[in-house]
């Protein structure tokens, strides 16, 4: 749930002030947390509709941007369904990054057992070739250098 850890940490504390007369001297923190309340309850309709989601209720336009109206209207049942909401998102997104985690592996294993036999094959005759190569040209590099040391021999 790393996505949407903090905005389901929010609503789950604003849960606590809704539906309820609040005494702002006593609680001084409920402002700021029915404020973020009310930013994640339009940010939920708007990711439905980005998602192409049917919401589970319908919003409320008495709300607007006042959370003193969010506070009156707004249950804790219907926080609730937004909170699952995001911890629903979040496992999505999670299993997304998992299967992209995944997959490149998959790719590299998925070459036949056959085919990485004749690779092995083939390279193992690429070795051989090599230092069969490179014997045999040691040994016209000696005989070469042998003819021209008989042929400075011989002109000197």
């Amino acid at each position: 749930m790393a996505k949407y850890e903090q905005e389901i940490f929010n609503l789950k504390q604003a849960i606590d002030y809704v539906g309820r007369s609040i005494d702002y001297e006593k609680e001084p923190n409920a402002p700021k947390v029915l404020n973020t309340a009310l930013n994640l309850y339009h940010h939920y309709f708007e990711l439905n509709k980005k998602l192409k989601r049917t919401p589970e209720f319908p919003e409320d336009v008495r709300i607007e941007n006042d959370f003193h109206n969010f506070q009156r209207i707004v249950s804790g049942n219907d926080l609730k369904i937004i909170i699952g909401f995001f911890e629903e998102i979040s496992q999505e997104k999670e299993t997304e990054e998992k299967k992209q985690k995944t997959e490149p592996k998959k790719e590299e294993s998925s070459v036949p057992s056959e085919l990485e036999s004749l690779v092995t094959q083939y390279k193992e005759a690429q070795a051989n070739k090599v230092t069969e190569d490179s014997e045999h040209s040691i040994a016209e590099t000696v005989k070469r250098a042998r003819k021209r040391g008989k042929k400075n021999i011989f002109n000197n």
